[in-house]
This record gives C-alpha cells, sequence and structure tokens, in this order.
C-alpha cells in the first residue's frame, strides 16, 4: 500500500535525523524513505 499519490508530488528534501544532527534526504530518496517508513506500509 504505502502512501497514495507519492509519485506525483514535489518533494525538495526532508530532515530525517534531528536539529542537532541532521539526515538530510533529497529528491528520489525522499520518496523511498517515505514508502518505506509510511504507517500504512505493510
Amino acid at each position: 500500500m504505502g502512501i497514495h499519490g507519492i509519485g506525483e508530488t514535489f518533494i525538495k528534501s526532508i530532515n530525517i535525523g534531528t536539529l542537532e544532527k541532521p539526515i538530510i534526504q533529497t529528491g528520489e530518496e525522499v520518496r523511498k524513505w517515505l514508502q518505506s517508513n509510511s504507517l500504512n506500509n505493510e
């Protein structure tokens, strides 16, 4: 399942770390991370 419509979105970057130790994901890495870490992922 995963997140619906993620392929059509424009996502520049997300921080999956903390403010002190940021881990910045960009581009296709964001989609892969969101899909593998979504609450709907079964």
